[in-house]
């Protein structure tokens, strides 16, 4: 919940504050911000881990909320909004969760075969009949949540397709390589987290550098080229020995991948934004997070259950046996 009232707006306001020929730069500027945290994160976390209590990782985040809500109070003044009552979509809302939740606890429990699936049958259900209900729903409310006309825009429509798809990805090598690291070669989250920089720190210096060229340049371009370097990292990453890490191998692969996230975020999310009419804008950042959030989640339980599944022929063989049911 926190997240989702935080994230969204951030990029809002910064498309209001900077003009648009800017808006390129910008983005990168958010998404180096979020890869050094990223970077930075694993590290921090598993020292944490290692040292003190798995209690602190957690704590430790109250100061920066803190520090964030200060500099937003002291130097962000909006103008005064018209005042008009809205009435929340309370009612599209809970559809959309609910349809949400259903779709990954039916993916979490295909293990579970017989009368232990049940549960999982009528939670897909519950999410069919929830995301049916919804655009109907969404047409009788005067602000409705979700502003399906906007999905009318193929430009928008294919933005949101592919953010998921790099969502997908992203938290699947994390976990997958996550996995290998402490599961089967056994290394101290402290290690772990070492072995994750590549990523995260190409992701968040070169992220910047990948705005300014989306505002020189096509962003399609731009776009189609990091999901070729993603597809790329990938391969590579499918090659690890799971006997034996190939450290050259894991680093380079990461390498990719913080390069082709650094392109694609960046992209993707200005792609999408820009599609839409200014008016959109807040709605157009709040659905790529909400697609971004949603296969992420997908791909955790997707990659857990494929890996304790079929690791031995599909993934690395023996995290097969190292992810729990």
């Amino acid at each position: 919940v926190g997240m989702a009232f935080m994230w969204p707006p951030v990029f809002s306001i910064s498309m209001q504050v900077f003009p648009e020929k800017r808006h390129g730069h910008v983005m990168g500027v958010l998404m180096a911000m979020a890869g050094i945290g990223q970077s930075i994160a694993p590290f921090i976390s598993g020292a944490i881990i290692q040292y003190f209590s798995w209690r602190w990782v957690l704590i430790i985040n109250v100061p920066f909320c803190i520090i964030s809500m200060t500099f937003l109070f002291l130097f962000y003044h909006p103008e005064s909004p018209a005042k008009t009552k809205v009435r929340f979509d309370w009612l599209g809302a809970s559809l959309l969760i609910i349809g949400s939740f259903g779709v990954v606890y039916f993916i979490s429990q295909l293990n579970n075969l017989g009368q232990a699936y049940l549960p999982g049958l009528l939670a897909l259900g519950i999410s069919l009949f929830a995301f049916i209900s919804l655009p109907f729903v969404e047409r009788r409310h005067p602000s409705p949540i979700l502003k399906f006309e906007t999905l009318k825009n193929r430009v928008f429509l294919s933005c949101c397709i592919c953010r998921a798809g790099i969502s997908f990805a992203f938290i699947g090598s994390l976990f997958i390589v996550g996995y290998y690291l402490q599961h089967v070669l056994h290394f101290s989250a402290l290690n772990a987290g070492l072995y994750f920089l590549p990523l995260t720190a190409v992701f968040g210096c070169l992220s910047p550098f990948m705005g300014k060229l989306a505002d020189r340049f096509n962003s399609k371009y731009l776009l189609l080229l990091g999901q070729v370097i993603l597809v790329l990292g990938l391969i590579l990453l499918s090659n690890l020995n799971p006997n034996k890490l190939n450290t050259p191998l894991l680093l380079l692969s990461l390498v990719i991948l913080g390069l082709a996230f650094a392109i694609v975020h960046t992209t993707v999310n200005l792609i999408g934004i820009s599609a839409l009419n200014k008016t959109y804008r807040n709605f157009a950042t709040g659905f790529l997070y909400y697609f971004s959030m949603l296969f992420a989640a997908l791909s955790s339980v997707t990659v857990a259950l494929i890996s304790h599944a079929v690791g031995v022929h599909l993934l690395l063989p023996k995290i097969g046996a190292a992810v729990p049911q």
